[in-house]
């Protein structure tokens, strides 16, 4: 079941005696000066220092409060909100920046790996004996570009929705636009030398002449040969899209005519929007990158066609995880070339970043949870928090400190012994 942060919060607050929850009573000032709600029972300026965090309306924001009128019922930020506060809007009020809260339970969660992780299939990243990094592009640690790619005169961006494999893939939409991988970045692109290799990659668009994908490769005397793909159709479908291209050998690293560089590139030739998803260039290699997606690898499949949407027929094979120049690699048994590769893990959850973030946990790891929030806010919190009603913040927090380290591992979520970490 999902949880979001916003009822974490107001758990984690109830639990100690926290959460002071309101609905305004009439319209603040007309600047966002004021919040107006005449059920508030605190005196004059005792709330001065302390937080509101509103939790509806159309301005979802927390200031610092500078006074507070009993009689009249009005709050006065330090900072006036964005726009007026309307009547009927819920805020809840705080001795610290509420804000910080959300940071406690993401520490909460990371502190809970690996005994609470995200499980994981993923068999669209690698494909038998492909020689780019990633057959998807999944991997963007830039918004603008995928990982280990370049962008020349383009602007992309990672789309989720028109997609055919994977979590995402590149959108662009840029007259004579081109995003390539190098191997001047990923150097086991320098292993196709002397070969006659074939670049496959899922392309759609609704313009014809418009999306095509590319290999280009460079000397060391700068001479460069581009071999193109034929035009997708433009029928707003996706289509493999392929070209060929005999890749220059390496005689003597000092002849003009070797080979410097080699690219694999996506184009799109007009400003109308293309979509470029998963890809292949078969290669001699036996390393393989893992998706950083993962944090533990159980098992590992080796499945039937890369391009296929579904997998139909697979079979479970050896591996073997290590770590070479600070990246994760797979080494598979009995690998067959142009097969998607299935990999079963686990991995960290994604931070939360707003009230509406979720968290998928059951019951038993909601209170894991809690308690683990509630030790980090104690324990940061402790100086305002013992001027209030809490004695002992910081006793309190190794309370709950303790009861949070003893069921992350009752609750353990991987699947036993057969969970491997990586090397």
């Amino acid at each position: 079941m999902s949880i979001t942060t916003a009822t974490l919060r107001q758990r984690i607050c109830e639990a100690v005696g926290l959460r002071h929850a309101y609905t305004t009573t009439a319209a603040g000032e007309s600047d966002g000066s004021t919040v107006a709600c005449t059920s508030l029972d605190f005196p004059d300026q005792s709330l001065e220092g302390w937080y509101i965090k509103l939790t509806s309306g159309s301005t979802l924001q927390t200031r610092k409060i500078k006074q507070n009128h009993y009689n009249e019922g009005i709050i006065v930020p330090y900072v006036a909100f964005s726009a007026q506060i309307a009547t009927a809007v819920t805020f809840e009020l705080f001795p610290f920046n509420p804000d910080y809260i959300m940071a406690y339970i993401n520490e909460a969660v990371r502190d809970a790996f690996p005994y609470l992780s995200k499980q994981i299939i993923n068999d669209e990243s690698i494909v038998g004996y492909n020689v780019l990094p990633t057959a998807v592009f999944d991997e963007w640690a830039v918004s603008t570009y995928p990982d280990y790619t370049t962008l020349s005169t383009a602007t992309a961006a990672e789309e989720t929705s028109t997609i055919f494999l994977g979590d995402s893939c590149l959108k662009m939409s840029t007259a004579a636009g081109t995003l390539y991988y190098s191997s001047n970045s990923w150097k086991p692109l320098m292993s196709l030398v002397g070969d006659t290799i074939t670049y496959y990659r899922l392309v759609n668009t609704s313009a014809a002449s418009n999306a095509r994908i590319y290999i280009t490769t460079i000397t060391k005397g700068g001479t460069t040969s581009t071999e193109y793909s034929s035009s997708h159709s433009g029928n707003g479908k996706w289509e493999s899209l392929y070209v060929e291209k005999v890749i220059p050998s390496i005689s003597n690293p000092t002849e003009s005519s070797d080979l410097a560089e080699i690219r694999f590139g996506c184009q799109t030739q007009t400003t109308d929007t293309a979509y470029f998803d998963k890809g292949f260039v078969a290669g001699t290699i036996d390393e393989y990158l893992m998706p950083s997606e993962f944090s533990m690898i159980v098992d590992v499949y080796v499945c039937d066609n890369w391009y296929l949407p579904e997998t139909i027929e697979s079979y479970k094979t050896k591996f073997k995880i290590k770590t070479k120049d600070g990246k994760k690699y797979l080494w598979i048994d009995d690998v067959l070339g142009g097969t998607k590769i299935r990999l079963v893990g686990y991995g960290p959850f994604t931070a939360l970043s707003t009230d509406a973030s979720t968290l998928n946990l059951d019951t038993n790891w909601e209170r894991v949870i809690e308690f683990g929030a509630l030790a980090n806010l104690l324990r940061a919190q402790a100086v305002p928090l013992s001027s209030l009603s809490i004695s002992e913040p910081m006793k309190l927090a190794d309370y709950y400190q303790n009861k949070f380290e003893t069921l992350k591992k009752q609750y353990d979520t991987r699947l036993g012994s057969q969970a491997r970490k990586w090397g």
